[in-house]
């Protein structure tokens, strides 16, 4: 999200975050359900201690649990798993407290707590929310990398291999800091949640998942299906999707949607003709040779630009359409050797999400979970698209000497389950989009999937959307869900048309 929602941790350098991840950005929300009896008053504040959270004016509850790193050897290193309770307003509150899934992978939950607070502050009134530091992120033992920063000079900046080398030397030092990398994927994390839920004294949760945090959903609800009163995912990406692959796949589909909508307008296809060509230029093997202009010394220089910094720059705008209308006009720019109004748009992303991320757990993630289920038939899927293998070539070169271990086969299998089931999907996202919702709707027996045809990566932000998740979790699926406010809501007008409005009397 992001696994989606992608993230860039400088412009030569992009990895995704399902969400997110802008939780995104990556990183969204819900609400309110049915009463089940009222929790017992002091069973949080039992577990836990005053705290506050990141941006929050609200007071919270934190607590931690300890578990094994290597679940194989219970006797072995512990690793704190640390939470974060926002207590509902009511005196008296429902049972079932809503449990936030985290994108990524690699954000942490309670960094986002603020985000979340201020979108979904209904469903607090009278429910918990509890947010989870997965293992690797945030404060459970997260798995930092200090990656190639502002400080970093131009010309490095803008190589991929700089970015490499940084995470090769993460890697070494966080194995000599005693860090068993191998401990932290999905199937392992999910049992950490139900530790926390057990800890605090719960019998069902209501579960929102955004980006990849849908992945740890799914894995939660297999292990754990009896414990799941509702589930709502946002930005669908099941661990059968091998990310670096479909991220091409998708990514050229929403490459391909801008394509045809500047092409259909009249004065965008006056402005920015060919767009087709320019973007096979740019994304071509040899990479691009693009003017940047130096942040340090204000002088406009010549770079040559790998193939896979340059899809990474081309892909984030996607994340957000409002965003993303810009992009003919950057595209038409770089395509005249111009790159600063492209690099510009690829670092709106990121400067929301890099400060939430952890480099090493999503590498951690990435590399057991999907870069061994790369074979021929999965690259011949991105024969002909314009990423191509950009994508699977970057994550090939990190992920080469992380150590991972094997991953359940059953892992990958689909989820049945009689839970009841809200998916949403934004008609525009670059990476989660409303063909892998439709898939894991067939999965549940009780399931809907709204979809936002004019939305991007992560929808439920939209107030429209947030109304539909409250009335969801309240009924807990008993009622069916009328989406079409979503559909409602107009898509972003082109930069082009935005131009041309600006210029009326």
């Amino acid at each position: 999200m992001t696994l989606t929602q992608t993230i860039v941790s400088r412009p030569a350098f992009r990895f995704f975050c399902l969400y997110p991840a802008s939780l995104l950005i990556s990183a969204v929300f819900f609400l309110l359900s049915a009463c089940t009896g009222a929790l017992p008053e002091d069973t949080v504040t039992r577990v836990t201690e005053p705290c506050r959270l990141q941006g929050m004016e609200q007071a919270a509850r934190c607590g931690s649990i300890q578990v094994a790193e290597n679940p194989t050897e219970l006797s072995g290193k512990k690793i704190l798993i640390h939470f974060a309770v926002i207590p509902a307003a009511a005196r008296i509150k429902t049972a079932d407290p809503l449990f936030i899934f985290a994108g990524g992978p690699g954000q942490s939950a309670q960094l986002l707590a603020d985000q979340i607070g201020k979108v979904f502050s209904s469903i607090n009134r009278k429910r918990d929310l509890v947010f989870i530091d997965q293992r690797g992120t945030g404060e459970s033992n997260g798995l930092e990398c200090v990656m190639p920063g502002p400080n970093t000079p131009l010309q490095d900046a803008v190589k991929f291999e700089t970015s490499l080398k940084a995470l090769s030397l993460c890697r070494e030092e966080l194995i000599a800091q005693g860090q068993d990398l191998r401990w932290y994927v999905t199937s392992i994390a999910v049992k950490d949640f139900d530790a926390v839920r057990a800890r605090l004294g719960v019998e069902k949760i209501n579960i929102w998942a955004g980006s990849y945090g849908t992945r740890v959903a799914l894995e939660y609800t297999r292990q754990f299906p009896t414990r799941v009163r509702s589930l709502t995912l946002d930005g669908v990406a099941p661990a059968n999707q091998i990310l670096p692959v479909q991220m091409a796949i998708d990514t050229d589909t929403q490459l391909n949607n801008l394509i045809v909508a500047c092409k259909n307008d009249q004065i965008c296809n006056k402005q920015y003709p060919n767009l087709r060509e320019k973007l096979n230029a740019l994304l071509s093997p040899q990479g691009a040779e693009l003017a940047l202009t130096d942040p340090f010394t204000g002088e406009k220089r010549k770079f040559w630009i790998d193939a896979q910094s340059v899809a990474g720059v081309i892909r984030s705008p996607l994340y957000t359409p409002q965003i993303a209308a810009v992009l003919p006009h950057a595209i038409n720019r770089a395509a005249q050797g111009e790159g600063d109004p492209l690099f510009a748009l690829g670092a709106v992303l990121s400067s929301n999400t890099e400060e939430n991320f952890s480099m090493g757990m999503h590498m951690a993630v990435v590399c057991a979970e999907d870069m061994p289920r790369i074979d021929e038939h999965a690259l011949k899927a991105l024969e002909g698209k314009l990423i191509g293998r950009a994508y699977v070539d970057q994550y090939r070169a990190m992920c080469k000497d992380w150590p991972v271990a094997p991953v359940p086969p059953e892992f990958y299998e689909p989820v049945k389950n009689d839970v009841p089931v809200l998916v949403l999907s934004g008609g525009l996202d670059p990476v989660t989009p409303p063909r892998h919702g439709k898939q894991i709707a067939q999965w549940f027996k009780r399931s809907q999937h709204l979809i936002m045809p004019a939305g991007g990566h992560i929808v439920s932000t939209q107030p429209c959307a947030a109304k539909l998740i409250t009335d969801f979790i309240r009924s807990a699926g008993s009622q069916v869900i009328d989406g079409s406010c979503l559909e409602k809501i107009p898509p972003p007008l082109l930069f082009s048309q935005i131009m041309r409005e600006g210029s009326k009397p």
